[in-house]
């Protein structure tokens, strides 16, 4: 710190005038000192980001041209990398696929299923390459064959005759005649009159009978046993007092209601209209229905059966030779084919 001792008051003040200006010109230099400083820090930060700008853009061009330049050999494919021993493997699974399915496209057709009729051919249900294909077919006419109802028993063609429906499997077997049991457990040596197909398999067939129900057409709109069963007999439930009388007359099998109205199926033969009685008493005994009563056979000509017959006719428009027939065909007679 300055003295000022031994000194005249004109000195003293001269002195701190001069230490003043000492100090404010300290200040000066000071600040255009600082002032130098962060315009050289500004110009250094200006020129910095200059540069930073320039390195940019040139890598950006860099890059633009690199991206643009043609690569030279086959492009790098996107994706994992190809196992070419796979793919080969896969190649050759796909050709011995193709290979086996033109194998079973050209594969003769060895075996036929065959629906007969008193052993002549009906129709055929289908052709197949392997047993295991013409068994299942063979099987599943066997099942629709367990659950017919009525099966069919006689057929018309000039004359009446039993209708023994079959079932038959045979094969390009090239063994020779088949044995197989008949229906009383006897072998029997098959025949064919396909050459070179021999019987592997059969089964009697049953076929669901159809009659005609009077009212409906004889042919396009024949009824099964099930719909006789549910809309003739057993229609629209019985009252407390209600009865139906069902009855057979020649081929006829007949249901009367208790308002006199009468209701009546023709059959093939009065063969078939028995079958079809006796069915029908048992189903109605299986299911406990007691206000159906079967009063039998009304063929024996009496009073009763004259006033039928009379009534047949009215409801038919027939003549009474046609009304009292054993069969459905006006020219027939009830003589089996021998």
């Amino acid at each position: 710190m300055q003295s000022f001792e031994g000194l005249t008051p004109k000195e003293i003040a001269r002195r701190k005038k001069k230490s003043i200006q000492q100090s404010r010109l300290m200040a000066k230099k000071r600040k255009a000192g600082l002032k130098r400083y962060w315009a050289e820090r500004r110009k250094e930060r200006l020129a910095r980001e200059r540069a930073e700008k320039r390195e940019k853009e040139r890598e950006k061009k860099r890059l633009l041209k690199e991206k643009n330049k043609k690569k030279r050999g086959r492009k790098k494919k996107r994706g994992p990398k190809i196992d070419w021993n796979l793919r080969k493997k896969k190649k050759l699974l796909k050709q011995r696929k193709a290979e086996a399915k033109a194998a079973e496209k050209n594969r003769p057709y060895l075996y036929r299923v065959y629906l007969t009729r008193n052993n002549v051919r009906e129709s055929m249900i289908g052709k197949y390459k392997t047993i295991e294909e013409a068994y299942e077919a063979f099987n599943k006419e066997k099942e629709r064959s367990a659950n017919v109802v009525f099966p069919r028993a006689t057929k018309i063609t000039d004359l009446l005759e039993p209708s023994i429906d079959e079932c038959v499997l045979v094969g390009m077997t090239n063994d020779g005649p088949s044995m197989l049991r008949n229906e009383y457990g006897k072998l029997v040596e098959q025949q064919t009159d396909l050459e070179g197909w021999e019987v592997i398999d059969k089964f009697r067939n049953n076929i669901e009978e159809t009659f005609w129900v009077w009212g409906y057409h004889n042919k396009h709109d024949r009824k099964t046993f099930m719909w006789i069963y549910e809309n003739l007999l057993i229609r629209d439930g019985f009252g407390v007092y209600e009865f139906r009388r069902v009855f057979t007359f020649r081929n006829k099998l007949l249901v009367r209601y208790d308002d006199m109205h009468l209701e009546f199926v023709i059959c093939k033969s009065d063969d078939d209209a028995v079958r079809l009685y006796n069915e029908l008493q048992r189903r109605a005994k299986s299911d406990g229905i007691k206000q159906l009563l079967f009063v039998g056979d009304r063929s024996k000509l009496t009073e009763e059966t004259k006033k039928l017959i009379a009534e047949l006719m009215e409801i038919t428009g027939w003549s009474q030779k046609r009304v009292s027939m054993k069969n459905t065909s006006y020219y027939m007679t009830n003589k089996l084919k021998k």
